[in-house]
């Protein structure tokens, strides 16, 4: 799991999660780069650590944390734990912004890093956005604001769906889609 920008995961949530359903107790079995519960952004950082827990139970749970949103850092920081300590394979990234607030040379350098992430084996998956395309077109058409990472032709773009009671799927209304 990354994380950036001071956000921060709480072990406690961690647990109460896996007890209200039902899941296997593990605890993060890496965290690499600071995790301050006490101060920062929590609500995504601890549902991101929560979620990743249930989906490979059986897998060493990593949490990577960067103070800024730098995906070169990130990236061989990921590579650089491969080498030494066995670290993961599978990604989870859930930060992005539309692909207009980025320097077109810097998505350059961070598709370079995901490249060599995948020649290496590694897989990375992207959340799509809180807002999909970011172009609801209520009003009037507008230019689709694709979001960066998740554009990126070196990762998966997840998006988001909800369960409902009557265990029935539908995309998250707000991912633009899903």
């Amino acid at each position: 799991v990354a994380e950036f920008e001071e956000a921060y995961f709480f072990p406690s949530d961690l647990t109460a999660f896996q007890q209200q359903f039902g899941l296997i107790k593990r605890n993060v079995s890496h965290i690499i780069g600071p995790n301050h519960p006490e101060e920062g952004y929590l609500a995504e950082a601890s549902t991101d650590t929560q979620y990743a827990s249930a989906s490979a139970p059986a897998l060493p749970l990593w949490v990577f944390s960067h103070e800024q949103f730098d995906l070169v850092e990130w990236a061989q920081t990921a590579m650089t734990q491969v080498d030494c300590c066995q670290g993961p394979r599978v990604h989870s990234i859930s930060w992005g912004s539309p692909e207009s607030e980025f320097d077109v040379g810097l998505m350059r350098r961070w598709n370079v890093e995901f490249l060599k992430l995948g020649l290496m084996g590694h897989s990375i998956l992207v959340a799509s956005g809180d807002h999909g395309e970011g172009n609801p077109g209520w009003v009037r058409c507008r230019p689709f604001q694709v979001q960066f990472p998740a554009s990126s032709p070196f990762v998966t773009a997840v998006g988001g769906t909800v369960l409902s009671d009557s265990n029935s799927e539908s995309a998250w209304q707000w991912s633009g889609g899903g």
